[in-house]
């Protein structure tokens, strides 16, 4: 166990991490991404073990939650606050998102015409910004883009964020954040009924499958739809609206689908 202030050397935490640094045991990298989140892009402190609950059980029907927050605490990673709220020590914050950013950015996808890293992929998205548009600029500096990258277009700020398994859906007031992460094949509700039941998850949140080729975006940001440009004029993927969603907002009659 290590002690709840920012370790001598990264490689004391990493050596910890290092049990589920593969798929499938990301369930604890997971749960330590969506508590990093909640401190550093939502500025809240702690989340109890039922906001993560129904996502989990979509990821790892068979893993218990709450044997993996205690895996988590007892090497000393999350610490118990009021209200039975779990978060990370605040000395640890930083260190562990700069070693789950470089973990995340090593993650290897295979597209029509490339393959790389995931952290290759972001920069050569910053690089298309530069030279081919004229409004989206990366944000530098930007306190919650751990694992990710900010750009600022149209006066608003735009998260592009590498979320293999998230576990919480939640609207940024301010900001449009994009998860490149999974979509799940089954129990697909846990993810489009948030959606159909909270506008703001529908205006401020979007979740795209690169491996699938598919999203769940209804936002407005011209930040993405310039993402999926680059990807398919770049690197020949087309992604397209998933089935799944769009089959909600049809039953919910919030999507009225004209006939050819």
């Amino acid at each position: 166990m290590i002690e709840s202030h920012p370790p001598d050397k990264y490689q004391e935490l990493l050596d910890l991490l290092r049990p589920w640094l593969h798929e499938p045991d990301w369930a604890p990298i997971s749960v330590l991404s969506a508590l990093l989140d909640n401190h550093l892009l939502f500025q809240e402190e702690g989340l109890a073990a039922g906001d993560l609950e129904s996502l989990f059980r979509v990821w790892w029907p068979d893993r218990s939650l709450f044997e993996t927050m205690r895996q988590l605490q007892e090497k000393g990673l999350l610490t118990m606050g009021p209200g039975q709220r779990t978060k990370v020590p605040n000395g640890l914050i930083e260190p562990l998102a700069g070693i789950l950013s470089t973990i995340l950015g090593r993650e290897k996808l295979s597209l029509p015409r490339w393959t790389g890293s995931l952290a290759e992929l972001l920069t050569a998205f910053d690089a298309y910004c530069l030279q081919e548009l004229s409004g989206p600029r990366p944000a530098e500096g930007h306190p919650s883009t751990w694992g990710g990258a900010a750009y600022a277009s149209a006066g608003r700020t735009h998260l592009l964020l590498l979320r293999p398994y998230p576990l919480r859906l939640q609207a940024h007031p301010e900001l449009y954040v994009l998860m490149i992460c999974q979509l799940p094949q089954d129990r697909v509700g846990a993810i489009t009924d948030p959606f159909i039941q909270h506008p703001s998850l529908r205006q401020r949140l979007a979740l795209y499958d690169l491996d699938r080729g598919q999203k769940m975006n209804l936002t407005r940001s011209d930040l993405f739809i310039h993402f999926e440009r680059f990807l398919r004029w770049t690197h020949g993927l087309r992604i397209v609206p998933s089935p799944e969603l769009t089959r909600s907002l049809v039953d919910a009659g919030l999507l009225v689908l004209e006939k050819a």
